[in-house]
């Protein structure tokens, strides 16, 4: 079993047919609930960022999302997610060239015990 999803743009061009991999054992099932890449059959589209390498995510030890590497060249784009005590993320940090910026902050994150 695969997912997929299929969208098309303004102009009913297909923009976007995704394909998500998971950790799969020998059977073809599922071991885990791991993301580790996201295809794209369509290609690049504007300015979205087509097929990903796979095993571009990364987790923590309770199986939260913590990082993506979005490959781009030769200076990828890594975005991390700062988690709370509750396991909500509180922000999400993109770095790039060197340069690593606040992009989200959730105040909700923070009063949710």
């Amino acid at each position: 079993m695969s997912l997929f999803l299929e969208r098309a743009g303004a102009t009913a061009q297909l923009m976007d047919q995704l394909s998500y991999g998971y950790n799969r054992d020998e059977a073809n099932q599922l071991t885990n609930n791991r993301l580790r890449h996201v295809k794209d059959g369509a290609g690049k589209f504007g300015e979205n960022i087509g097929s990903q390498a796979d095993d571009n995510y990364t987790y923590d030890a309770m199986m939260q999302w913590v990082a993506k590497v979005v490959s781009g060249g030769s200076d990828p784009k890594r975005t991390y997610y700062v988690r709370g005590a509750s396991g909500l993320v509180m922000s999400v940090y993109e770095r790039k060239a060197s340069v690593t910026t606040l992009t989200q902050f959730n105040l909700h994150s923070l009063l949710l015990k």
